[in-house]
């Protein structure tokens, strides 16, 4: 396999976006990555992307709350999701969405 076939099926791989998780493994010039790798370093880029707009929104906006603790859910950081959820019920306790599918699931997968 050449330089140019590695560049376009990495090119032909990042189009597909989500469904990306779906395959096994992509081959690269450095040897086989794994998706589940490709994928995490994606959710941990948006993560940081939500984190930098929450704290310049003064953490006020239950939106970007709501966006940033589902990526850390995702990422498995799950005491991030919970501090988050917690400061967007401070901030509107009406919140039921994040309490019901981030909050609680965060809770019960820290849980042995």
């Amino acid at each position: 396999m050449t330089f140019s076939h590695i560049i376009s099926s990495e090119c032909f791989l990042a189009s597909l976006g989500p469904r990306l998780v779906t395959f096994s493994h992509i081959i690269s010039s450095k040897g086989v990555v794994t998706a589940e790798t490709r994928t995490d370093s994606i959710r941990n880029d948006k993560a940081q992307v939500y984190e930098q707009a929450w704290h310049f929104d003064n953490k006020r906006n239950p939106a970007v709350g709501f966006k940033l603790a589902f990526n850390y859910l995702k990422a498995k950081r799950y005491v991030e999701a919970i501090n988050i959820c917690q400061e967007v019920l401070k901030v509107q306790p009406n919140f039921p969405k994040i309490k019901n599918e981030i909050l609680d699931r965060a809770r019960q997968s820290i849980r042995p």
